[in-house]
């Protein structure tokens, strides 16, 4: 139901108001939180890594086959971003 995104829509709103620079190339909401995909490369997701103060340790790197992603998760505004 569209309700279960309340508090996503709303994290990606307070993720606006707090952080209206950051890289965003896709930012998808669901009941279980919020996924940012960031294409431009490192430097895109170290804006957000220090934006959202998630240490360096909890990066974790993911081989596929178009090469090695970098993902972390953390709790903003009552809901978990990954």
């Amino acid at each position: 139901m569209l309700r279960d995104l309340a508090n996503s829509v709303a994290a990606v709103g307070a993720l606006i108001a707090q952080h209206p620079l950051l890289p965003a190339d896709e930012i998808r909401p669901s009941s279980a939180g919020v996924s940012v995909h960031l294409h431009g490369g490192f430097g895109d997701f170290e804006a957000w890594r220090e934006a959202l103060g998630i240490p360096i340790e909890e990066v974790s790197f993911r081989t596929h086959a178009e090469g090695t992603a970098m993902a972390a998760d953390v709790e903003f505004a009552g809901v978990t971003v990954a």
